[in-house]
């Protein structure tokens, strides 16, 4: 083979390969771009149903219940930040965010418990409860103050508990109730997973008992 001929063929192998390579970065560049835009679409569609969007906070309990809360059984043991977080610009103490745990992302979303119309307000130990996996519509205790757990399963709380779907724990202390969803992701219809939450949250108010509130 003649040394022109070399030439030729190792001009045209290069030219293949930066082609290639042009391709597959117009590709990545585009996947990212939509990425980018979807993810821009979602915040702007939440901010212009009023709520409040931030990307991320570095200590999740204290950007979902406050400096002065202490949590031990929201995830025990683990400094997890929040990303994705939302809340609603008229109430405070909406706030949702998204936390990794492993490979999985989880919904979480707390919502404080109003005053009733006697003034009195909730003053909910802390409890963690949890389906029972091989039981349908079945909820126990699983950490924080069990006894109260366990008597609250026995009224109109173990019923609301017992119409949750997708939810793989509640959450409860002070004021606050909060819903843990897993496997989430920050897209499109994310408004209306929130306002899903929100209507299971409200739902659990009535059954909170007139005992768990202060001046009862």
């Amino acid at each position: 083979m003649e040394l022109r001929d070399l030439i030729v063929g190792g001009i045209a192998g290069l030219l293949v390969l930066v082609l290639f390579f042009e391709i597959l970065r117009g590709m990545l560049t585009k996947n990212a771009k939509g990425a980018w835009d979807a993810h821009t679409g979602t915040v702007g569609k939440l901010r212009a149903r009023g709520f409040v969007y931030r990307r991320e906070q570095p200590d999740l309990n204290r950007y979902l219940f406050g400096k002065g809360v202490f949590v031990g059984c929201l995830f025990p043991g683990k400094n997890l930040s929040a990303r994705e977080c939302v809340r609603k610009k008229d109430i405070p103490e909406w706030r949702s965010a998204l936390t990794d745990v492993g490979e999985t992302a989880y919904l979480i979303f707390t919502l404080a418990i109003p005053q009733a119309g006697d003034g009195s307000e909730a003053e909910l130990p802390e409890m963690l409860f949890v389906p029972v996996s091989d039981t349908e519509g079945k909820w126990k205790p699983a950490a924080g103050a069990l006894s109260v757990g366990e008597k609250l399963l026995g009224g109109r709380f173990g019923q609301w508990l017992g119409t949750l779907r997708g939810v793989s724990g509640v959450h409860t202390v002070g004021e606050h109730l909060t819903l843990i969803i897993p496997g989430q992701v920050f897209g499109k219809d994310y408004d209306a997973l929130l306002l899903r939450a929100e209507e299971a949250a409200v739902a659990a108010l009535p059954a909170i008992p007139k005992e768990l509130r202060n001046g009862q």
